[in-house]
């Protein structure tokens, strides 16, 4: 009898939410049943025609749920705006196949963060409840969502692989085991935390999320900034530079102390939630240190992703305590605008993570050319900066042709010297490509590592490139 109102209670919720987002449920159950009939084809035909569909509906589904979230009460908007974003998905896809795929994957990303942060703050207003009991009410539903659909998975992959083993020993439409991952999220996993995030003020959180919070988050929190700050003791004791990884792990603290207050803030009548209710408080000063530790690197090594997004993750941290202490906790769910502003800063041109940190890195090392010195004659703290500038360049940012602008022939025999890897990069087309056996000559002549070598093909006919 309980299965069966189980199942009847499960009916209604995956009802009531095809009725509050019907175009982007019909959208996401064309995806996941394409998926478990078709799977992700990896012939090179069929792949582009996949990847299309999948491109599309996916970015669809951002744009269509966004739309039902703002205008749920006004079907021409919410039909009008969910045809826009589809057509929005489409130009998309297109670029991907036309453009500088980088940039635009970072305007898809900066996309969807947009449209999401936007959507989950509409839906905290829409709760009529406060941003912390919103997060808390969902967290805890999500938990108790994501074991079953765990169990769920267990299961599938089991009877799967029985069928495979026993039965059905020749087919290959049982060997794709992301099925079983992917089609179950989107037939009952996403379809439930969408019903999480627009019912979040009926959620009621029971004992064992309020005993998790309180007896397990809690101390942990209370735990970790007791090492930190006795670790600041050490530090100045010793007159040590605090640790490179101080400024990420400071950020990781934050995250996880915030969310502890957040959801522990909610039962402050007791002793533990009265703890948690401090946890900002006490992690208040080693903001100091955690923006000492990013600058001073920035300082001396110049910009990374990394140190960028911690500078950013420092003015949302500030953010989160203006908006906390001095405009009230109620003012608090417009940290998700804040959020969403910064990642796509962090995202997006001009000021994005990629520009900003080659052009730091840029300017390091031309400051190191325009010296016209070599490794040897620099210093030990110039000869770092400038082999972690040539390091950051080839590697991570894939400015190998700059490289080579830059870099002279002293200079290669310098780096050489230093045992630091090194890289020539030849582009071959129709006017150059006789050129390079001497470009491998030169390599080979000053010890240089790696030739990489690549072919430059233009739009248009193909005959161009002949």
């Amino acid at each position: 009898m309980k299965i069966k109102l189980l199942f009847k209670n499960l009916l209604e919720k995956f009802k009531q939410i095809f009725k509050t987002y019907p175009i982007t449920m019909v959208i996401l159950y064309i995806i996941s049943l394409i998926y478990l009939i078709f799977g992700y084809e990896y012939s090179k035909e069929l792949f582009n025609v996949r990847f299309n569909i999948y491109s599309i509906l996916g970015l669809s589904l951002f744009g269509t749920f966004f739309s039902e979230v703002y205008f749920k009460d006004n079907k021409i908007k919410k039909y009008s705006f969910s045809s826009i974003a589809i057509i929005i998905a489409g130009v998309f896809n297109r670029l991907l196949k036309y453009n500088d795929k980088k940039i635009i994957i970072e305007f898809i990303i900066a996309y969807i963060v947009l449209l999401m942060g936007l959507s989950v703050f509409k839906l905290i207003k829409n709760s009529e409840i406060d941003a912390k009991k919103f997060i808390l009410n969902v967290c805890s539903k999500i938990f108790y969502t994501t074991i079953i659909y765990s169990v769920i998975l267990i299961g599938l992959n089991s009877i799967i692989l029985l069928l495979k083993w026993l039965i059905f020993t020749n087919s290959s439409f049982l060997d794709d085991f992301d099925k079983v991952v992917l089609v179950p999220m989107g037939l009952y996993y996403i379809p439930c935390i969408l019903n999480i995030f627009t019912n979040a003020k009926e959620i009621k959180v029971d004992n064992f999320i309020k005993s998790i919070v309180l007896y397990i988050l809690t101390p942990i929190a209370i735990s970790s900034l007791a090492i930190i700050y006795i670790y600041i003791n050490k530090i100045a004791i010793l007159r040590e530079m605090p640790e490179n990884l101080i400024g990420r792990c400071l950020i990781c603290l934050f995250i996880f102390t915030i969310f502890t207050y957040i959801c522990g803030v909610n039962y402050k009548e007791e002793k533990f939630g009265k703890l948690a209710n401090i946890l900002p408080l006490v992690f208040g000063p080693l903001m100091i240190l955690e923006a000492y530790s990013i600058f001073v690197r920035i300082f001396q090594y110049g910009f990374t992703p990394i140190r960028y997004m911690g500078v950013l993750f420092i003015i949302f941290e500030l953010a989160f305590y203006v908006l906390n202490y001095y405009k009230k906790a109620e003012k608090l769910s417009n940290l998700i605008i804040i959020g969403t502003i910064l990642l796509i800063i962090f995202v997006i041109p001009p000021l994005n993570y990629r520009n900003v940190s080659v052009l730091s890195q840029k300017y390091i090392l031309e400051k190191y050319v325009r010296k016209n010195t070599s490794l040897q004659q620099c210093s030990k703290e110039d000869r770092l900066k400038i082999i972690g500038a040539y390091e950051y360049l080839y590697y991570e940012a894939n400015e190998r042709d700059y490289l080579n602008t830059i870099i002279k022939k002293g200079d290669i025999v310098n780096l050489r010297k230093q045992n630091i890897f090194t890289s020539i990069s030849f582009t071959a087309n129709k006017l150059n490509y006789k050129e390079f056996p001497k470009v491998v000559k030169y390599a080979r002549k000053y010890d240089v590592n790696n030739v990489w070598s690549d072919r430059y093909i233009p739009l248009g006919d193909q005959r161009d490139s002949d």
